[in-house]
């Protein structure tokens, strides 16, 4: 039961919620809006009575709150290659939210560090953009580069060994309780090819932090708080994005004697990076050799180094965008002739938001824009429209001029 002052009955008072309320809501074409969606009756609920539907929540998370289990949502990272992302349920969401809010205002638990990117910054939309530019400064000054990553990061993370960093690096007690309890939600089992879709990506119930929740970088960073305060306090040029690790050094002997000391400090939290060796995500970059960091390449050009978006990423990019050119491919995609200029748009806008630090993404923005004519005209074309017949208005209107 939250006392009245308390951590707990602040994070849930009727305010707090309404301002979690509106970080999670929904946008207008979001599939959780369709009848068809499991959030929807939720999701509708809320929205409609939004004031009553928040007090109850309040109260539920005043007097221990139970956490319903996390949708398997399965991204696609190549050919038969998934990144597992579990979401909770709406009213979850509102109440890690919530939670999150409480903890990050004024750095509660001390998790803002030179180091880390990606968590408790001001503007979360561009920390990978700070990340990136940073990587590139320190490469100026230092030009061996060393990067690797935290293999399988959250599903590794020790469920008791986070529980006692709650205890005991959490200063509000009245919080610890629902902490715990968010990080050791589970997926549902419902869906039998999803289950086993998480079990063939070593997803194990009852180990690591399910991706895809409000609080799980939450949960990465309380984690790695001691790892990234041991880089800190040792000076050592480096950057953290998440499981993404970048270090700088003067020498490929310091660059190896650094990553010998990475691998013994990970492990003692029982995680481990992939070893040095070609084919693998640890990698050392010799002075104006490239290397590749949070989708952007750091490379020598014109005598210094630039931050350039690899062409490989640009082509795949544009293939993305041909993917709409076809009627399975739309529907794929959940487009439809009407909506199908929108959804161009909006990857346009995110595309050129998420590379706008690279110096080369004007011509990201041409493949684009040339990739989204053609895939109009493929779509039109196989819907049975001939395109040689219409006059320059007709395609003008079409933008397919």
């Amino acid at each position: 039961m939250a006392t009245r002052g308390s951590a707990l009955h602040t994070a849930s008072s009727l305010r707090a919620l309404e301002a979690a309320w509106e970080h999670v809501r929904p946008s207008p074409s979001h599939p959780a809006w369709r009848q068809s969606h499991p959030d929807h009756r939720q999701l509708l609920r809320i929205a409609t009575n939004t004031e009553e539907e928040l007090k109850k929540l309040g109260r539920k998370l005043k007097d221990g709150y139970e956490f319903s289990p996390l949708r398997i949502f399965p991204l696609e990272k190549g050919p038969d290659k998934f990144r597992i992302i579990c979401i909770p349920s709406i009213r979850d969401r509102i109440v890690q939210r919530t939670i999150l809010d409480f903890l990050t205002h004024k750095d509660r638990c001390g998790l803002i560090n030179p180091v880390a990117f990606g968590f408790a910054r001001g503007e979360l939309d561009k920390s990978h953009v700070a990340a990136a530019k940073k990587a590139l400064e320190l490469r100026s000054e230092r030009e061996v580069a060393l990067k690797t990553d935290i293999s399988q990061f959250f599903d590794s993370i020790d469920r008791d060994r986070l529980a006692e960093i709650i205890r005991t690096r959490v200063p509000p007690t009245t919080l610890h309780d629902v902490l715990i309890k968010a990080s050791r939600s589970e997926h549902s089992t419902g869906n039998a090819y999803r289950a086993r879709l998480a079990k063939d990506n070593n997803i194990v119930r009852g180990f690591g932090v399910r991706q895809g929740m409000p609080l799980s970088p939450f949960f990465a960073a309380l984690f790695l708080r001691d790892f990234d305060q041991w880089l800190t306090g040792a000076g050592i040029p480096a950057i953290r994005y998440a499981d993404d690790l970048i270090f700088f050094a003067a020498t490929e002997r310091d660059a190896r004697q650094l990553f010998s000391e990475v691998q013994s400090r990970l492990n003692a939290l029982g995680l481990e990076c992939p070893n040095l060796s070609e084919g693998t995500k640890s990698q050392i970059a010799l002075p104006k050799e490239p290397i590749d960091f949070l989708g952007a390449r750091i490379l020598w050009n014109d005598g210094r180094y630039t931050l350039q978006l690899p062409a490989e990423t640009i082509e795949r990019i544009g293939n993305r965008f041909q993917s709409l050119g076809t009627p399975e491919g739309a529907l794929r995609e959940n487009v439809n002739l009407f909506s199908l200029g929108t959804r161009l748009r909006e990857w346009e806008h995110s595309y050129l938001a998420a590379y706008e630090h690279c110096e080369n993404c004007g011509s990201l923005g041409q493949k684009m824009q040339a990739e989204a004519v053609k895939a109009k005209r493929r779509l039109l074309e196989s819907l049975g429209i001939k395109l040689d017949s219409l006059g320059s208005a007709e395609k003008a209107i079409l933008k397919l001029s």
